[in-house]
């Protein structure tokens, strides 16, 4: 099923809110939407996500006990805010014998799906649980209630846990531009969109989803006019580094350097810096690269680059160069961390350099007397 919105008279949205939705399919199907999106080329939300939550007629979802279902379900009273069934949830021992699991979840927001109040309750309750940790599914069945409900700023909330979470995949995309569409949100439903189609490129790649994610990192998002942000970047870079794609990296590293709307930080050059140990291009490759990010676009090194730039070229057996970085934070009153002094130490007394050792060891003695 494919809609399309419109929000305000500046922009034109086009994504898929898929007639396959989670909750639909776990639950009754819910009123008809107002939204319209559409998306060129669909990406299936099984791809997302290799764990799902069993549906009503699959037999693992019987599984869960109904005398554990109905305990947790009489402790709730009708009306109770969604910290009075978190509360009464919490503080019942009876509920404390209870083994939360994925499916017991997903019939408690099934059963209240009608009543935003329990829902948000039930799922707080079970996120405090020892060992239990909701899957996205369940955060997407909890957003769809919450939105149907016009709950709109507890919505939000969620979604920006989520966010935290990285948790955000196509589905919540989906379902959250949906209820902000149908609820008349336009300007609410822009600015989340493009807040979570940049959410959801880390969860692509997260999940090892490339083709996805380049799909909507290249297609979807100039396509709908959401720009790329500094963290969407980096989360490409990443990506592709793990991937030891190169030259895509570089790629992608130039197009935000040239961007007019965010600039690479220090975080941009890790993934390329690593790949460059890795792969024993610590000469040129790497030079560049340190040129590029400290006097073409001024991010200067922070503790967490000087480290993986000591430590990397330590096991490239090039303790010169690491000695040096190791004067040049210092000189800047950069701490080096315990572990990284020790390192160095180790390496630069097999090459019998006295003197630096001895500057390196006089260092850590100030550093455990302070």
């Amino acid at each position: 099923m494919v809609f399309c919105v419109k929000i305000g008279t500046k922009r034109n949205i086009f994504f898929l809110v898929p007639s396959w939705a989670y909750l639909h399919a776990t639950c009754a199907k819910f009123s008809g939407c107002h939204s319209t999106l559409s998306c060129p080329s669909p990406l299936e939300y099984s791809q997302l996500t290799s764990t799902k939550v069993s549906h009503p007629e699959d037999p693992c979802f019987n599984s869960v006990r109904e005398s554990e279902l109905d305990i947790l379900i009489a402790k709730i009273r009708a009306g109770s805010s969604s910290e009075e069934v978190f509360q009464s949830l919490v503080h019942e021992k009876a509920c404390n014998t209870v083994q939360v699991s994925h499916n017991l979840v997903a019939k408690l927001l099934c059963h209240f799906k009608d009543d935003w109040k329990s829902a948000l309750g039930v799922f707080k309750w079970a996120e405090s649980c020892p060992g239990y940790k909701p899957l996205p599914e369940s955060y997407d069945m909890l957003v769809d209630i919450l939105g149907r409900m016009k709950q709109m700023e507890k919505m939000r909330s969620l979604v920006d846990e989520m966010r935290q979470d990285h948790f955000v995949t196509l589905n919540t995309v989906a379902k959250v531009m949906r209820r902000f569409s149908g609820a008349g949100e336009w300007e609410a439903a822009a600015r989340t969109f493009d807040e979570l189609e940049n959410a959801l490129i880390y969860t692509l790649g997260r999940t090892g989803q490339v083709r996805n994610a380049v799909h909507v990192f290249e297609v979807e998002m100039p396509k709908v006019g959401v720009k790329a942000n500094t963290s969407t970047y980096n989360s490409m870079i990443s990506m592709f580094c793990c991937r030891a794609r190169e030259q895509k990296d570089l790629d992608v590293l130039r197009d935000m350097e040239n961007s007019s709307h965010c600039k690479p930080d220090a975080q941009s050059y890790y993934p390329l810096i690593k790949l460059y140990f890795k792969t024993g291009k610590t000469d040129v490759c790497l030079s560049k690269l340190l040129d590029d990010m400290v006097y073409r676009h001024h991010v200067s090194l922070d503790l967490a680059s000087y480290t993986l730039l000591i430590h990397g070229f330590c096991r490239a057996n090039k303790c010169e160069s690491a000695y040096l970085l190791f004067e040049e934070m210092t000189s800047k009153e950069i701490t080096p961390r315990y572990q990284t002094c020790r390192l160095l130490l180790d390496e630069i007394k097999q090459k019998n350099w006295y003197a630096a050792a001895e500057r390196v060891e006089g260092f850590m003695k100030k550093m455990k007397s302070s």
